[in-house]
Order: structure tokens, then sequence, then C-alpha cells
């Protein structure tokens, strides 16, 4: 018994520290990739994430890595591939998740898809319905003229 006891005392022990190590893996991740992307060295941003990514980190890690993947892949101008992540974070979350919707409205509007994007928009203003978000009035009505702008109807 005293060695069952030992060695699950022993397996939560190596668990939490490699609990602890992954956290801050994925932290130097995410801090090492912001910082690239703040220094406009999106490619090496998006080979940082994409390498983290195929470790196959724990779920929990992996929406954060992948709307980081999004910004690096916007802000470097690839739309198609900032598209292909916002589907791939959609299928993760069940695609109800506010920044997720807003991300795929406003990057279906960059690549003039006004169909999909007042589609997004329109979803986006039913979750900020639902939020207490201070701002929440004046975040529909912006989504409410993009909508109108793309000649759409709210």
């Amino acid at each position: 018994v005293l060695v069952v006891v030992c060695a699950v005392l022993g397996y939560r022990h190596w668990s939490s520290r490699r609990t602890q190590h992954q956290a801050s893996v994925h932290a130097a991740v995410i801090a090492q990739s912001e910082q690239l992307i703040t220094t406009r060295q999106y490619s090496l941003a998006e080979q940082v994430l994409q390498n983290y990514l195929a470790t196959n980190p724990p779920v929990r890690y992996r929406r954060d890595v992948m709307t980081q993947l999004t910004t690096a892949y916007s802000s470097n101008g690839d739309e198609r591939t900032t598209l292909s992540w916002y589907k791939k974070i959609a299928q993760l979350d069940g695609n109800a998740r506010l920044d997720t919707v807003v991300g795929l409205a406003y990057t279906y509007q960059s690549l003039k898809d006004a169909q999909n994007a007042i589609k997004y928009f329109r979803q986006a203003i039913t979750l900020e319905q639902q939020t207490n978000d201070p701002d929440k009035a004046s975040v529909i009505a912006t989504y409410q003229y993009l909508i109108k702008q793309m000649g759409g109807t709210v």
C-alpha cells in the first residue's frame, strides 16, 4: 500500500511540475510572439507559434496560440490564412465566442466578402447584447453601421 501511495504522490508531483512547465512555456511563446509582432517580424512570430502548436500543447493553451496566429497573419496582410485560423478557432470554441465571431466578421470584410461579413457581424450583435460591456450600445452601433456600409439591413 505504501508503494502505491508513494507512486500516486510521485505522479501528482510530477504532473504538477509538468503543468507548471507547460504554463511557463506557453507564456514564453505568447510573450515572444507578441514581441515579434510588435517589431513587425510577422513571419518569425508565425514560425514560433506554428512550432509550438506542432508540439501538441494542451487544449487550454491552443486557443491563445491560434488567436495570436490570426494577429500575426492579419498584421502581415495574409487575410486568407487569418480566416483559416479563425475557422479553426471557431471549431475549437463551437463558434460561440464573441471575439472569434468578430474576428471572422472583420476578416471577411477585409476579403470583401460582404455576405459572410454581414452574417458574422449580425452574430456579433446577438452575442454583444448578452454581455455586460458598458460600451455595448456603441459597439453594436458600430457593427450595425458596418452592416449598412456593406449593403445589409439591420
